[in-house]
């Protein structure tokens, strides 16, 4: 991934995580999930892309430790509801 880039990704992935927070502090609930959702992928799909990258070069990835920050990255899935 281009070092210019991941800069790039990590600020409108923080600025939709604090966007998120201020929306949900100001009881916009669809908004804050929306703004969750946004920042969740700025900030999953970079880290999928460095694990396989990773696996690629025959590196080791701690599976488990990647997965679980998978999992509280994603805020929206505690919001989902249930059938």
């Amino acid at each position: 991934m281009s070092q210019r880039l991941e800069p790039v990704l990590l600020a409108v992935a923080a600025a939709a995580l604090i966007a998120g927070g201020i929306s949900w502090l100001m009881d916009v609930g669809d908004l804050a999930g929306l703004c969750w959702e946004v920042g969740t992928l700025f900030a999953l799909v970079p880290a999928v892309g460095w694990v396989l990258a990773a696996l690629r070069q025959g590196r080791a990835v701690w599976t488990s430790s990647s997965a679980s920050r998978s999992a509280a990255l994603w805020p929206c899935a505690s919001t989902l509801p249930v059938p």
